[in-house]
């Protein structure tokens, strides 16, 4: 979890991360798809104050269950 009740990689904040998530940070590194400051937050899963090829593999690994957050 991050900080209060947002679900760490919860990109869309549907409760739960999956295929939805990991979708709007690739598009998003591809610069497809503008992040609101909500949703920036919850993909940025490695804290380094921007979302990148790393966060979107680690919510990727989270969303298949091969990776625990």
């Amino acid at each position: 979890k991050a900080s209060g009740d947002a679900l760490v990689g919860d990109v869309n904040a549907d409760g739960k991360v999956d295929s939805a998530d990991y979708i709007l940070v690739k598009r998003a590194c591809f610069r497809s798809y503008t992040l609101s400051t909500e949703e920036s937050a919850a993909a940025d899963v490695d804290n380094s104050g921007k979302v990148d090829s790393t966060d979107y593999v680690v919510i990727k690994r989270i969303a298949f269950g091969t990776y625990v957050a």
